[in-house]
């Protein structure tokens, strides 16, 4: 079985290591199952700034370093508290929720991977390498890990030797916690590529835009992703959404070993926006509701705007003859304001949920239709002198 299979499975399977302590492990794919024996592992969630957990998993001629990524306790939570798919929650310990959160999320990932606080949990994976090794060293040593364990895995691999690669899965980049003298000699040399570290992620992984995960290191290589689909609440497809894209839950291997090019951003973006979601029957009738509510508040603020310009002095005589009580205008405009949301309804894509901003930002704001009306009458205006 191919390393970056069993290192996949791994960077979810160490988050059950450190519950049940189970030592043997089975790790199938396409009809195949790799055993691995639990050899090694270190917890060191108790330290408040630390949180590291690491474990060796050792086949008969292999020994697989794994990281754990940051663990998502809270997050586990939120999850369930919103209704968001089962599926898509993703791994957690399950044990010292806010502490973790504390330990992985704020200090080790924001702070020291910035660079500006002493990297805890990398100082004890490097004295767990110096002691382990001995053991390992006589097999092909693979480390990996995704995310926090991702930057962990990699920083270990360029700072250590003995190990034969490096497989990381959306891997914060380590850049930002090296020293000028070793950024200048990544610099120099092509920022570690061709060196056995390659980094696998998805180019729907929003994370990707954030400073921690630029400036990349090693062979980047996307990845596919199983199909997505969104729950009718909007609140559960938005985590699930970057769930899906950043933690290793969904993520597929290339078989063939052949990996796909990283697509423009239009043809991404055009992916993302296609993706099928629910068409909720409530949802719907709730938007045309919306629609009618959002239409009357419109135009209220524009017959608001208009007596406020006309109390202060301004000549409006064009917008003046119109009569905002009348039924003619009313009626009308809100059958506008279900008619505009038509298409949002239709829709069974997240072009569902741009229409609808599109609608609140341009068809019902009275600025628009106020300078719309300006235009109109100085455009008449213009050719009566004519």
């Amino acid at each position: 079985m191919r390393d970056d299979v069993i290192v996949l499975n791994l960077t979810q399977v160490i988050y059950k290591t450190f519950i049940d302590y189970e030592k043997l492990i089975n790790i199938e794919d396409d009809g195949l199952t790799e055993v691995l024996e639990v050899t090694h592992c270190l917890d060191e969630t108790k330290p408040i700034l630390n949180g590291l957990q690491v474990a060796v998993y050792e086949s008969k001629d292999t020994a697989y370093l794994i990281v754990r990524g940051a663990d998502v306790g809270l997050g586990k939570k939120l999850f369930k508290y919103i209704g968001a798919d089962d599926s898509y929650i993703p791994k957690s310990n399950g044990i010292y929720e806010i502490k973790t959160t504390f330990q992985d999320w704020i200090y080790s990932s924001g702070i020291c991977s910035l660079g500006l606080g002493k990297f805890y949990q990398y100082e004890s994976l490097k004295e767990f390498y110096d002691q382990v090794y001995p053991e390992i060293k006589a097999k092909r040593i693979v480390v990996g890990g995704t995310s926090l364990g991702g930057l962990l895995a990699q920083k270990l691999y360029m700072e250590k030797d003995g190990m034969d690669i490096c497989l990381t899965y959306s891997a914060i980049s380590p850049w930002w916690t090296l020293n000028r003298k070793t950024k200048e000699y990544l610099r120099k040399n092509d920022f570690y590529k061709d060196r056995g570290m390659v980094n696998f992620f998805s180019s729907h992984d929003i994370f990707r835009y954030f400073p921690l995960f630029k400036r990349n290191l090693g062979d980047q290589k996307e990845i596919d992703l199983k199909p997505y689909q969104s729950k009718s609440n909007i609140f559960a497809s938005i985590i699930e959404r970057i769930a899906w894209a950043h933690i290793t839950n969904y993520y597929l291997v290339n078989k063939d070993e052949k990996f796909k090019p990283q697509k423009p951003k239009y043809d991404r973006f055009m992916d993302f926006m296609n993706m099928t979601i629910k068409n909720n029957f409530l949802i719907n009738i709730i938007l045309l509701i919306f629609g009618i509510a959002i239409a009357f508040l419109s135009y209220s603020a524009l017959n608001g705007l208009v007596n406020f310009l006309i109390n202060r002095g301004y000549s409006l005589d064009f917008i003046q003859k119109i009569d905002f009580d009348s039924m003619y205008i009313k009626v009308p405009w809100a059958l506008l304001g279900v008619i505009s949301f038509i298409p949002s309804i239709i829709s069974k894509t997240r072009w569902k949920y741009l229409i609808i901003v599109l609608n609140i930002l341009f068809i019902w704001n009275p600025i628009v239709w106020f300078i719309t009306w300006i235009l109109v009458y100085i455009l008449n205006d213009i050719r009566e002198d004519r």
